[in-house]
């Protein structure tokens, strides 16, 4: 342990955070090392320890890098679409996925989940006509709860991307927890994939 001097005042820091405070004053903006969530180690006065702050003006990206297969009828989590969430604070929330079914006959469903005790409401937007023809055709719903969309028994092409949006608002209650993209085939196979290329963005106010 040692004592530093940050913002005029005296601070006793591990060696991981002196560590940390070196890299961060000695780097860019742009090349400052980034926590997981996509944000930066930053020291506050008012709590006395490093606080995880937004990067981007406050808007925090995702991305999906590692396809994943969907086996099963039960809603799971899309791996890399998922974010920490605080008790008492709200958020807002926009994810653009990716998918393929390797036949048009298992369909698919997409939601999201959270904290118990949440407010959610969000919209969901899936194709019902491919682009092959040139334009899409889409459908549209609005939830208030988690995991609300039933599953449709069909998908509209095989081996094809295809995209489904979800974008809406939480507020946490007491309870914080794990903001999540959730998907469940309609059949318990290998047919459906969540593909590279998916991405979210989301917010705290």
């Amino acid at each position: 342990m040692s004592t530093k001097i940050v913002n005029g005042v005296p601070v006793t820091m591990s060696a991981q955070e002196e560590s940390d405070l070196a890299a961060y004053q000695s780097r860019p903006v742009d090349a400052i090392p980034t926590i997981p969530d996509g944000s930066i180690p930053q020291w506050s006065n008012s709590s006395g320890k490093y606080e995880h702050v937004p990067m981007l003006g406050g808007i925090n990206l995702l991305k999906k890098t590692v396809g994943q297969v969907i086996n099963g009828t039960a809603y799971q989590n899309v791996t890399g679409l998922t974010f920490p969430v605080e008790a008492n604070k709200t958020y807002a929330y926009d994810f653009y996925i990716v998918f393929r079914s390797a036949t048009t006959t298992t369909g698919f469903r997409f939601s999201v989940n959270g904290p118990a005790g949440a407010g959610v409401d969000y919209l969901t937007k899936y194709q019902t006509v491919a682009n092959a023809s040139g334009l899409a055709t889409w459908l549209e719903r609005h939830d208030t709860a988690y995991e609300a969309m039933p599953a449709l028994t069909a998908a509209i092409a095989a081996n094809a991307n295809l995209v489904c949006t979800i974008k809406g608002m939480v507020s946490v209650g007491a309870t914080p927890g794990t903001f999540a993209v959730r998907v469940a085939s309609e059949l318990a196979n290998n047919d459906l994939s969540v593909m590279v290329g998916s991405w979210g963005t989301w917010f705290v106010f």
